[in-house]
């Protein structure tokens, strides 16, 4: 019964990645044998102007994020992080809007 529930419960989180996070953002292949999604939301990303939201979905081994074109639906712009390439680094709370926040620094990309 258990190598069962393993066996169904890994294929329904395969269905899922590809269904929820390949499918928003037009079919890119993001599933791997050992990938596991541990968490996903809507994160402010500082761009040139302003704060933007960008849907964030972290996995074991990589981040990945997108602009919201239609929430939990369609994402575009896809980057790929890998998490051994990724410095986190925590920032000074200045106003009440830029509170608890963090810069993501890689060889490829760094932002707040």
């Amino acid at each position: 019964k258990q190598w069962y529930q393993r066996r169904v419960g890994k294929q329904w989180y395969q269905r899922r990645v590809r269904a929820v996070v390949e499918g928003c953002f037009g079919g890119e292949v993001l599933a791997a044998p050992n990938r596991v999604l541990v968490g996903e939301g809507v994160l402010q990303k500082q761009c040139r102007k302003e704060l933007k939201p960008r849907q964030f979905f972290l996995f074991n081994d990589i981040i990945v994020y997108g602009t919201i074109l239609i929430p939990k639906k369609k994402y575009k712009g896809l980057k790929v992080l890998p998490l051994d390439e990724v410095r986190i680094v925590s920032l000074e709370d200045t106003t009440p809007d830029r509170m608890n926040g963090w810069q993501i620094i890689s060889l490829s990309k760094s932002f707040n």
